[in-house]
């Protein structure tokens, strides 16, 4: 309890069922974990692994089934308490017909009890950070979808609260704009914010967050930082070129992750990768024209490994 008096957010053996019956769904199944302030943490994992239930339980719209949540080691339970200590951008767009960019980021900062004048000013400063100041006074209803995206980000961001949560915040934005996205989210963290994203851009999120929480089913099976993770059993990748495949598949005790144009690739540990290279070099002899190259692991290969090994 000590420790979690230091994390701005912290949750215990949370669980989520929807349903009542033996074809229940267990979203959530007994998640764990501490966030410190000032972090970025990136949510991933397959379509249907509990990410959104996950932030929906912590910003209070959705009601977890058991389990404990903590705001700098206090247990909050009520909806409206976790959802004034929380900014909740969702998956779904904000409806935003008839609104403007700077009229909706106003109205978000207002709610909050923020001031007239700050709130204008918190607008402006976002608008122009996200690079759509000159939408400022577009309906929504004119706007792109990336535009209508981080008018939504936006929203959440204005409210200035300490604790942060994104549903895949750069869904449809363009890869400019995406790239200004997660700088301003990594400057949010280094401020103080805690900040929690859903996403699935693996190697955007890896580049900038402090941690990275995977789940599975339901389950939180990986807790670590994007440079643990790529050294988990020091992660290693052997691409092997040759015009014999069916050779080296036959003399190799491993199965290959791709297969194509007569390139063959191993992601493996460093155990089995001195076994592989010992053979792979036996083999040289019988096949001139077989070479191979030896790399570490890319976190999309650790995350694809840590998956399927369950």
């Amino acid at each position: 309890m000590e420790m979690e008096q230091y994390c701005s957010l912290s949750v215990r053996d949370l669980n989520k069922r929807f349903g009542r019956f033996s074809s229940d769904v267990w979203a959530l199944r007994d998640v764990s974990f501490s966030l410190p302030k000032g972090t970025l943490t990136g949510v991933l994992g397959h379509n249907g692994a509990g990410k959104t239930t996950l932030l929906g339980s912590l910003c209070g719209s959705v009601k977890p089934t058991s389990g404990t949540i903590l705001f700098s080691g206090r247990e909050i339970s009520h909806a409206a308490e976790l959802r004034r200590l929380c900014a909740y951008m969702p998956q779904p767009h904000v409806p935003l017909r008839g609104v403007t960019p700077v009229e909706a980021l106003c109205c978000a900062a207002g709610m909050r009890g923020i001031s007239r004048r700050r709130a204008v000013r918190l607008t402006n400063d976002f608008l122009g950070r996200l690079d759509i100041e000159q939408y400022s006074h577009v309906a929504g209803e004119n706007l792109s979808g990336g535009c209508r995206r981080l008018v939504s980000l936006g929203m959440a961001l204005v409210q200035e609260a300490s604790v942060i949560l994104l549903d895949e915040p750069t869904n449809d934005v363009d890869p400019i704009r995406r790239s200004r996205v997660w700088k301003i989210l990594r400057q949010e963290a280094d401020q103080g914010k805690t900040i929690l994203v859903v996403t699935h851009n693996l190697d955007e999120i890896g580049s900038v967050a402090d941690n990275l929480l995977i789940f599975d089913c339901g389950r939180l099976v990986c807790n670590a930082s994007p440079r643990q993770l790529t050294s988990i059993d020091e992660l290693i990748r052997i691409e092997v070129n040759t015009a014999d495949p069916s050779l080296v598949l036959t003399e190799l005790a491993a199965t290959p992750v791709l297969a194509e144009d007569g390139r063959l690739r191993y992601v493996c540990s460093s155990e089995q990768a001195k076994m592989l290279l010992s053979r792979l070099n036996m083999l040289m002899g019988d096949e001139p024209e077989l070479s191979f190259s030896v790399q570490h692991g890319t976190l999309r290969e650790a995350y694809e490994r840590i998956i399927d090994v369950r």
